[in-house]
């Protein structure tokens, strides 16, 4: 928790160095948003050109920010973002970005990658141990599963009244800046192997069965279509780069009216990995 609070520190900290634009004097007062209507009735698109706060599949490259001219990315690396969820973004945009789950190999400064490749912390790295923490990373391509957040920082508006109360900070007036959030680390591709199920894969589904006090389920073992891939994304995140067994299991009893436990599901099992994908209901076929 104390890194997280770090790493949010400085990226605000650093975003000061950015230099906002400012509002132009001649541009008129801004049309005044209310903090409700921001939750409500405000749909805030970020860089990525969709909502802040959506949850995507991302294509990136790893870019160094000591190479990018700006005070603001020093000892930091971005995202140079060219996909997101398929669809290609030009320009492409490049944005900070902290790690906030599991299965993810990237690191957002220089200190943390190093703990990442060696194991140890330090205060201190010089331009000998940079380029060789870049090597190989800086310039790596990465499918990522992220979302884009925001925060407003910088100087507030001062009245004549105050200003000698004022404490001032190294930063510009008061502007928006976006970043992403890392949530996990995804295949270099969506393509995916079906196989038989293993015993280690129908154990684990005896324990699931069990755990739904189903009675003799009816089981299809197969693949999913593509119609069930698009309506239920997280399929495919579980499935993509996988070697995966796969089995519908249908209860006995019909279906009960929002008793999801009574709906069919789908299992799906990792069989290089010998652990559990994908365990939930999907609506019937009607």
């Amino acid at each position: 928790m104390k890194s997280y609070l770090l790493r949010s520190i400085l990226f605000f900290a650093m975003a000061a160095l950015a230099g906002c634009a400012g509002r132009s004097p001649s541009a008129g007062e801004p049309r005044a948003v209310s903090v409700s209507e921001l939750n409500s009735g405000v749909a805030v698109i970020g860089e990525l050109g969709v909502r802040l706060g959506t949850l995507v599949t991302i294509e990136a490259t790893i870019v160094d920010g000591d190479e990018l001219g700006s005070k603001m990315n020093w000892g930091s690396y971005l995202l140079k973002v060219t996909k997101v969820d398929g669809n290609p973004l030009n320009p492409a945009p490049m944005l900070h970005f902290y790690v906030f789950g599991s299965d993810v190999d990237i690191e957002p400064d220089h200190f943390s990658l190093y703990e990442m490749k060696t194991g140890k912390k330090t205060g201190e790295l010089n331009d000998r141990q940079i380029r060789e923490l870049n090597k190989g990373y800086v310039g790596r391509k990465v499918r990522l599963l992220a979302y884009e957040e925001g925060a407003f920082y910088g100087n507030p508006t001062v009245s004549e009244s105050l200003w000698d109360c004022m404490i001032w900070q190294s930063a510009p007036n008061f502007c928006f800046q976006t970043r992403l959030a890392v949530m996990r680390g995804l295949p270099e591709t969506d393509a995916y192997e079906v196989v038989p199920p293993s015993p280690e894969a129908l154990e684990e589904l005896r324990h699931r069965v069990d755990d739904n006090e189903w009675k003799a389920p009816r089981l299809k073992v197969g693949t999913v279509s593509e119609d069930l891939l698009k309506a239920h994304p997280s399929i495919r995140r579980a499935i993509a780069g996988k070697k995966v067994s796969i089995i519908e299991v249908t209860p006995a009893s019909p279906p009960v009216d929002d008793d999801l436990s009574s709906l069919p599901h789908i299992f799906i099992f990792d069989e290089n990995e010998k652990d559990e994908r994908f365990w939930r209901p999907v609506e019937p076929k009607r």
